[in-house]
């Protein structure tokens, strides 16, 4: 199996307009991705049901971990928050008193 099979695949998987696409023409559609002859008839022979069900797998399981994310904004907040509070603390400025921190 080559590199460009295993893009190719891992395409099929997520990119659902190639692998409807794929499925109504295999061969076709594979060649012009411009995978080699060996890796077309490998192509021809997969378990269609399979692919389909994986892809649909798949796409349940990023949409699942997208709802679960934290939104960017959320996201960043929390990293700011986090490095201000436990941000080491070494030294007493001289002049203010107040903690300084660690450089």
């Amino acid at each position: 199996m080559s590199p460009a099979f295993e893009g190719y695949l891992a395409r099929l998987y997520t990119d659902a307009t190639e692998r409807e696409r794929f499925l109504a023409d295999p061969r076709g559609t594979a060649s012009a991705a411009g995978l080699p002859a060996a890796d077309l008839d490998a192509l021809e022979r997969i378990d269609r049901d399979g692919l389909i069900l994986a892809a649909e797998s798949f796409r349940r399981k990023r949409a699942s971990k997208d709802a679960h994310a934290p939104s960017s904004l959320f996201a960043r907040f929390r990293r700011c928050l986090h490095a201000v509070m436990f941000r080491p603390i070494t030294a007493v400025s001289p002049v203010s008193g107040s903690l300084l921190p660690n450089r």
